[in-house]
């Protein structure tokens, strides 16, 4: 849901607004308290696909405890589960595209007009994007598929990561914050938009993944540590945190550390289990996957229609209302089908 607020918030020309915090009058802008107080972790779309990463791992190990699958069997549930729903969410974003009108929308932002939908879906374009290559030109159909890349690539080495956790997880730790600061600098020659520069960044996020594992395994260690905080100083240091600005320097190893810290209050506090187990939170929970597949279509669909004659209260509801509805549809139809097509077809495999 916070990546929706980012979209939604990059989206319009408030976002590029250049305030100065120290002039009074700036702060009667709504702008300028999501851009410059810990309010901006609501709709900063970066730290939310950090923590869906360091999730990621967490949850992964969790499912190697609770059973038993072949490598074979795994890659297949794996692929079912990703790219099964992601392939749909593509085909969905080229049906909006040729329904929408093309070219810039005067009046929204660079973000907006430049990001996404600068190529018509070409054949090749099409293959582009559903080869995974990480290219700029190969993901503006629907750019968050950037962070689902990352993650099939890393999920064909996430059983080696765990063995390297349960071996010795400060070594694994250490090892792999080299290999992140080493394709940080690696990244900086790199061309931007390049496979290269793509792939140099999976390496990168190899060390979310693992901090999630090696959470999973010493989780009552996380668990007391953060029950020995009030769970309002957890979640007030975590918001400013994920308010740090996406760009600047360690930023998502800070995001990750937030993620951490948000893991051990769902896990060592009361307050907080009842919190995040609240049927909203739940449902949310249920639909994120598709919701975050489906959603940026529908925001370029409706900008591109309606913005400037809708007023953008109405677009702004109407979006998030159609992104959940859609989320719920896709969930039903693709998700939840796909997911149970990867446990079929896992299980035809010997368990190792």
């Amino acid at each position: 849901m916070t990546v929706v607020i980012h979209h939604l918030f990059m989206a319009f020309p408030g976002s590029e607004a250049h305030l100065n915090v120290l002039d009074l009058s700036s702060w009667t802008f709504w702008e300028t308290w999501v851009k410059y107080t810990p309010l901006r972790a609501f709709a900063n779309g970066r730290p939310a696909v950090v923590l869906f990463f360091v999730l990621s791992g967490f949850v992964l190990a969790a499912s190697f405890e609770k059973q038993t699958l072949s490598y074979p069997g795994y890659l297949i549930r794996r692929f079912c589960r990703i790219y099964l729903p992601f392939a749909t969410a593509i085909a969905f974003a080229v049906a909006l595209f040729i329904l929408s009108p093309s070219g810039p929308i005067e009046g929204l932002t660079e973000w907006f007009n430049a990001s996404s939908w600068t190529a018509a879906p070409s054949s090749d374009v099409v293959a582009g994007h559903l080869t995974m290559t990480g290219r700029d030109a190969h993901i503006q159909l629907n750019n968050v598929m950037w962070s689902l890349i990352h993650e099939l690539r890393i999920s064909v080495l996430f059983p080696l990561i765990v063995l390297l956790a349960i071996w010795n997880w400060r070594v694994t730790l250490t090892a792999l914050a080299c290999l992140w600061l080493l394709s940080e600098a690696v990244g900086r020659l790199t061309p931007e938009g390049s496979i290269l520069a793509s792939i140099l960044d999976t390496a990168g996020y190899i060390l979310l993944f693992a901090v999630g594992a090696i959470c999973f395994y010493h989780r009552q260690l996380l668990a007391s540590i953060a029950g020995r905080a009030p769970v309002w100083a957890v979640a007030i240091t975590a918001l400013v945190l994920m308010a740090i600005p996406a760009g600047a320097p360690a930023s998502e190893l800070l995001y990750g550390l937030a993620s951490v810290a948000l893991i051990g209050a769902a896990i060592g506090h009361k307050n907080a289990q009842s919190f995040f187990t609240s049927a909203p939170l739940l449902w949310l929970g249920t639909i994120s996957y598709s919701l975050y597949l489906f959603h940026l279509p529908i925001v370029l669909f409706t900008l591109r229609h309606w913005y400037g004659v809708v007023d953008n209260r109405f677009l702004v509801v109407g979006i998030i209302a159609s992104s959940l509805a859609a989320a719920q549809l896709a969930y039903w139809l693709v998700e939840k089908p796909s997911d149970q097509l990867g446990r079929v077809l896992s299980r035809r495999q010997k368990p190792a």
